[in-house]
């Protein structure tokens, strides 16, 4: 898997419906994109206190202990090693 995705005009359109304006301002700048990328920053809407809101965020795993993402942003788990291995175990 490449770890790439798109969002485009109509992603835009559902973000916009599910939040009703809460929290648009931080989009400013946000275009559609397709050929999103794990170091880019996307908007993604989230439930904080019983209430959506969109935020942009960049995706992927952060370490036990990193305060935040550095290096290369880790993403992509094998199935066979998921429950094994590395930043998967705990999570799975």
């Amino acid at each position: 898997m490449c770890g790439r995705f798109a969002m485009d005009e109509k992603t835009d359109v559902a973000i916009r419906s599910l939040v009703g304006g809460k929290g648009i301002s931080v989009m400013k700048g946000w275009e559609p994109q397709y050929n999103v990328s794990p170091t880019d920053a996307v908007p993604v809407v989230r439930d904080r206190d019983s209430e959506r809101e969109v935020a942009m965020v960049r995706w992927g795993m952060v370490a036990p202990g990193a305060k935040e993402f550095a290096g290369k942003p880790v993403f992509n788990a094998r199935i066979e090693t998921v429950n094994k291995l590395g930043l998967f175990k705990a999570p799975f």
